[in-house]
């Protein structure tokens, strides 16, 4: 048993380097991955891997930028497994102004 048995992850940002790589190790320890980016081909190539080798993975398209995408991701993850324990913010994005000159859009 792993130390995640049971539990649904969602992972932003989980179609290469560290995401990819905290998909593989929480389906290693045995959760439910939703793994979520905009590389759509990378996302299902590790998603494959990851259910290939005996964990269980879905890739959705995740743009992290937009609300109604989040939204769709915890829907398709909740519809899917029945809930969801684990998000992971890995995702990030460049924006080349402080803090409190970013909106919310």
């Amino acid at each position: 048993m792993g130390r995640l048995d049971g539990k649904v992850a969602l992972i932003s940002g989980g179609s290469k380097g560290q995401g990819a790589a905290e998909a593989k190790l929480f389906a290693q320890e045995g959760a439910k991955v939703v793994l979520a980016d905009i590389l759509d081909d990378e996302g299902k190539k590790v998603e494959a891997e990851i259910n290939e080798t005996g964990g269980e993975a879905m890739y959705l398209h995740l743009d992290v930028t937009s609300e109604a995408d989040w939204a769709a991701a915890v829907r398709a993850a909740v519809d899917s497994y029945g809930k969801l324990d684990i998000l992971v913010n890995n995702a990030g994005i460049l924006l080349r102004k402080g803090v409190e000159e970013t909106s919310a859009e």
